[in-house]
């Protein structure tokens, strides 16, 4: 029981980070794309149900729900950062990263400005769904401990 308080303590604080982040990180698409509110929201909404359930049992039903609901999110955020196409994600691991990186290092030190892509990082709303599966992990009946 201790144990899973501190875990929600510490996923409140990883969901107020990550609301803050992406608050930051969407500042230009917030007015276009309503869509780019919901990690933000989520994340106030997790860092809140989080400490609920830190400090109240009963309460840890409602909060897996609430989590598991964000586990959905981020993977939709995911399949809208990739807009649904999976040669976004290979695109991603393939070496033609490493290549782009070198060329944008060359450019950096040589002095000449570069335009970056302004394509969405792929598996940024993952991290969402992580910290929410954690917290599914910690408030949901299926996991609970053994009693010994």
């Amino acid at each position: 029981m201790r144990r899973e308080r501190t875990v929600l303590y510490l996923l409140a604080g990883g969901f107020l980070l990550t609301a803050i982040e992406v608050r930051y990180l969407h500042r230009e698409v917030l007015r276009e794309h309503w869509q780019a509110w919901v990690p933000v929201a989520y994340g106030a909404l997790g860092t809140a149900v989080a400490i609920v359930a830190a400090a109240s049992a009963k309460a840890r039903r409602l909060a897996a729900g609430v989590f598991a609901f964000g586990v959905v999110a981020g993977l939709l955020g995911f399949y809208l950062h990739t807009e649904g196409n999976p040669a976004e994600v290979t695109k991603m691991l393939g070496p033609a990263l490493v290549a782009q990186a070198d060329e944008e290092d060359e450019h950096r030190s040589s002095g000449e400005s570069h335009e970056s892509s302004e394509e969405p990082p792929s598996f940024a709303p993952l991290g969402l769904s992580g910290l929410a599966a954690i917290g599914f992990v910690c408030t949901s009946k299926l996991f609970a401990a053994e009693k010994r």
